[in-house]
């Protein structure tokens, strides 16, 4: 076993946080989740494999896989309002962009999501 998380070799974590630049591991599409600016994304992805070192494999992280929402019951709100916002001013027309959708909105609502 390793004492660091970075030390392990087998794992696209060293490419995560810029150890390591590997043709294997597309780091852009995990990263966007945790920050708009890659310096923000990591420092906060490294926050978030810190806070959950030592958990033990939970029932709930495989729902994800059924179609369902992960996160806690605030969260889950908290998208569901955000969809229905949007959803609400689609069928209003008040966007008129892709998908029903002005860019604008669409990445104000992006931003919202991913500010840590």
């Amino acid at each position: 076993m390793v004492k660091k998380v970075e030390e392990y070799e087998y794992s696209g974590h060293r490419a995560y946080i810029g150890l390591e630049v590997s043709g294997l591991v597309d780091v852009k599409p995990v990263l966007r989740h945790f920050g708009g600016t890659k310096r923000r994304a990591v420092e906060v992805y490294q926050r978030f494999v810190q806070a959950g070192m030592g958990d033990r494999s939970r029932e709930e992280y495989y729902r994800g896989s059924e179609g369902r929402m992960l996160g806690s019951e605030e969260f889950v709100k908290e998208v569901k309002h955000r969809v229905g916002e949007i959803g609400r001013a689609v069928e209003r027309g008040v966007n008129k962009g892709i998908g029903g959708v002005s860019l604008t909105e669409l990445l104000k609502t992006a931003e919202r999501v991913s500010v840590a």
